[in-house]
């Protein structure tokens, strides 16, 4: 009897069951399709409180302007409302858009008050409300868990924003000649030795100069506007220098030669203790999301060299005082030219630990003052100088970052260490979160949001937060432009 009547009151209730529809509004600032704040407030206050089955979104302009400027801007503002709802929980299948541009005026386009009125997108609110009449008491069915709802994954194209974000971080170019051994010192002071003709040049005529591009990663602010972040496969790294290199002849790209290398060396900033578990990592980046992973690759790290050690050759006396007594600890002696076994075992143990090096075109050009780490790549790309950085299982955290607009394409959330060269991507993201695993807990770190969309401003995001806390909320506010956005992400390399 009791599973009758529940049956009963099932189907009453879908009787009693009524459709509504309710007519809003959202206004917007002239020749504007940015969202104000005080109409986000009005958005989630009504999707919080009705139902929605469905809803129709009809965007408007004033009569200021072109017609076919303001159908555009019409549009443009539909896309604004259609992507907060997305962001609230209404899906794009439940809405329904159209742009009407000046057409329909709400008020008179001869007052400002009226065009005020004009500037607007309409929203028809389809919901259902449900009357439930009295029914007869029946037992509680027995409740079952209900099973959870996993968050769907997303992968955001981030290769717009990434563009122009890329293009802030200096590319620095450089000559190097063919047929000599080159030395080049970077703006960050990497030094980079190219033995001649190490270069493929690919049966082309490059009048003996080839063409060298270089961009440096060696601060926060660099390694976030070039999209690169410090994790090699979920492990995290601190880096001692990264950069990216290419070669061309001709403007076609090139290559080093197959079994060649370059030398490179990284300088150990003053204060910083020399790290004996140093590796040199290639990088390759995501098709989509432009993610830079970083893998351990064959070049040798040959070892530390203190940038004293490059010596002038006008003197051959004392570039063997050099050699054997700086390198080596080798006692000087006037007649160190006989002592033909001395000077052969120190060309043996130059070549075995530092490689095939010119000392002589480092002088100058070195930091006598700096010890470097000497790696030697064998191509072009992107290279980082690293350490793994060994964190308690035990400690690690998922971090859940949420933000203030639609996490759409183009839209960049990083977690940047204060206290260690180290900068990581989201490991996954919602349409709702940035997801960040295996995040050490209690460290001090700066969550950076960035966004942009076509030629509007971009939007950025910037706070200081401990990782003690399992989910961010992180406000985005527009930037006047991206030499602006640069300028304020300096700050993460000066706070601490």
């Amino acid at each position: 009897m009791n599973k009758a009547a529940l049956v009963i009151g099932i189907l009453l209730l879908g009787l009693f069951a009524h459709a509504q529809t309710l007519v809003k509004a959202v206004y917007f600032e002239n020749d504007s399709h940015e969202l104000l704040e005080s109409e986000q407030l009005n958005l989630k206050s009504w999707c919080a409180s009705y139902p929605i089955t469905s809803i129709e979104l009809r965007g408007f302009t004033d009569s200021k302007g072109n017609e076919d400027y303001n159908l555009a801007l019409s549009k443009r503002r539909v896309e604004s409302v259609s992507e907060y709802l997305v962001f609230l929980g209404v899906p794009l299948e439940m809405q329904r858009m159209d742009f009407l541009g000046e057409a329909a005026p709400k008020a008179d386009n001869l007052t400002e008050e009226g065009r005020k009125m004009n500037r607007r997108v309409e929203l028809v609110l389809h919901y259902r409300i449900e009357e439930i009449p009295d029914l007869p008491p029946v037992e509680a069915p027995i409740e079952t868990p209900s099973p959870i709802v996993q968050e769907q994954e997303i992968r955001l194209d981030n290769s717009e924003i990434n563009t122009r974000l890329g293009s802030l971080v200096e590319t620095q170019i450089f000559d190097i000649a063919t047929e000599r051994d080159t030395v080049i010192r970077s703006k960050d002071g990497f030094l980079f030795y190219f033995e001649k003709n190490s270069f493929d040049l690919q049966g082309q005529d490059c009048r003996n100069t080839v063409k060298l591009t270089l961009k440096e990663y060696n601060d926060k602010q660099s390694i976030i506007l070039g999209n690169m972040q410090t994790v090699s496969n979920g492990n995290r790294l601190y880096s001692v220098g990264m950069y990216e290199m290419k070669a061309t002849c001709n403007d076609t790209p090139i290559d080093l030669k197959e079994g060649k290398n370059y030398t490179a060396l990284a300088p150990i900033p003053k204060g910083e203790r020399k790290l004996s578990s140093v590796k040199g990592f290639i990088g390759t980046r995501d098709p989509i999301t432009q993610d830079v992973n970083w893998e351990t690759e064959s070049s040798k790290r040959l070892r530390t060299i203190n940038g004293g050690h490059f010596c002038s050759t006008q003197d051959e006396d004392k570039n063997k005082v050099c050699f054997l007594k700086k390198w080596f600890g080798v006692k000087y002696r006037k007649r160190v030219s006989k002592e033909k076994k001395v000077e052969e075992r120190v060309s043996r143990n130059l070549q075995k630990q530092y490689g095939n090096i010119n000392r002589e075109k480092f002088d100058g050009v070195a930091n006598k003052g700096l010890f470097y780490y000497v790696f030697q790549p064998n191509g072009m790309g992107m290279r980082n100088y690293d350490v793994f950085i060994k964190e308690d299982p035990e400690k690690l955290i998922t971090v859940r970052i949420k933000i203030n607009k639609p996490i759409t394409n183009n839209t960049v959330l990083k977690l940047a260490f204060v206290d260690q060269r180290s900068v990581i991507s989201p490991t996954k993201q919602t349409e709702k979160y940035f997801i960040f695993e295996g995040v050490l807990k209690e460290s001090s770190a700066w969550v950076i949001g960035l966004k942009t969309k076509g030629k509007a401003d971009p939007f950025l995001g910037i706070s200081k937060i401990k990782t003690s806390k399992k989910e961010v909320l992180l406000e985005l506010e527009s930037v006047p432009s991206f030499e602006e956005l640069a300028v304020r992400l300096e700050e993460i390399n000066v706070q601490r």
